[in-house]
């Protein structure tokens, strides 16, 4: 098989894989720890089929002849291999069934919200770089399926499809709160503290189980620290019910954070507004004030959300290339004589 079409499988393969894993609901924990590991190997042997490239441009970086969008291109690559690094290691660290590290309760989870912020901050590199490769894949594509020409309808077809996912993915990425998901490891909550904003970035589209009303019961906050509410509480992850005061999984943190949610909404609630607690917790998330779990981050088609996000940055850094390029070829207009 030519290399080119081994590159474009490996492209496809590590692409489809990024979106399916930004939702752990979509294939569970264990086989989101196995997929993640794959797809680890799979861009290591694409770097390494790559490397006589990556070596040339190293080599003539800062040389004169060397293009703009060469250098780009090498620029982008180093910020991939950072980003998925950090991804991986940070997701090798949290790991519950593939590996066990113990990890201080206070410091795990700042690296679940770093591995969530690498996550998307690969999710948004790698869509770029294919943006920057976007004509050379299509003018594959178009190979492959026989197709040749230029047909003025199936151009304006696809750059209005082009624009409606573009559309979508601006209206998914203020959804998933993008930016902030990306910067929550080294922007801590003003109102809550570092503690407490790294304790709620377990939530979001990596989290798991979440408490029931019935779990919380009939307890008062108003009369109780929060160590206390929290002691009350018993994890569901497993069989071992750990309180929530000293979680031991992800889980716990997870019911933990949510749980302290709760307990900060009955405190401003009052007690006689105790049993309405979890639609105080819905409203809380609404206006933004935790990093509550949406609806769709639990579901197994949750990942769907994030392909708009990529044709988003596909797209746009596409057209970019292009109008840059129209207009580095736009012929000087002539002078009139006077």
């Amino acid at each position: 098989m030519p290399k080119k079409a081994v590159k474009m499988i490996l492209d496809v393969v590590m692409t489809s894989l990024m979106v399916v894993l930004m939702n752990t609901a979509t294939t569970g924990l264990t086989l989101h720890e196995v997929l993640g590991l794959f797809a680890g190997v799979l861009f290591v042997v694409h770097k390494a089929l790559n490397w006589a490239w990556i070596r040339a441009v190293a080599k003539n970086l800062f040389r004169k002849g060397t293009k703009a969008k060469t250098r780009v291109l090498f620029a982008l690559n180093v910020l991939v291999f950072l980003s998925v690094a950090v991804m991986i290691g940070s997701g090798v660290l949290i790991s519950e069934s593939l590996f066990h590290f113990t990890l201080n309760h206070g410091v795990r989870p700042w690296f679940v919200t770093l591995h969530r912020s690498a996550a998307y901050t690969s999710l948004v590199l790698i869509s770029i770089h294919l943006g920057m490769h976007w004509n050379m894949i299509i003018q594959t594509v178009k190979k492959w399926m026989g197709l040749s020409g230029v047909k003025r309808a199936r151009t304006i077809a696809s750059r209005v499809v082009a624009v409606c996912i573009m559309l979508a993915g601006v209206k998914a990425s203020a959804d998933k709160n993008l930016t902030g998901e990306i910067a929550a490891p080294f922007i801590p909550s003003a109102d809550t503290g570092e503690e407490q904003q790294n304790l709620r970035g377990y939530r979001g589209n990596h989290g798991g189980d979440t408490i029931e009303a019935t779990t919380v019961g009939t307890q008062t906050a108003s009369s109780q620290t929060l160590e206390e509410y929290l002691s009350g509480l018993t994890c569901t992850g497993c069989s071992r019910h750990c309180p929530l005061s000293d979680p031991q999984c992800v889980r716990g943190e997870q019911q933990a954070a949510q749980a302290e949610t709760e307990y900060y909404n009955l405190q401003n609630s009052g007690s006689e507004e105790s049993t309405q607690q979890e639609g105080s917790t819905q409203d809380s998330a609404e206006s933004g004030e935790t990093h509550a779990a949406s609806t769709s981050d639990s579901s197994p088609f949750g990942f769907l959300e994030f392909i708009p996000i990529m044709g988003l940055f596909v797209g746009g850094t596409h057209y970019t290339v292009l109008l840059a390029g129209r207009k580095k070829r736009t012929p000087p207009v002539p002078r009139l004589p006077e």
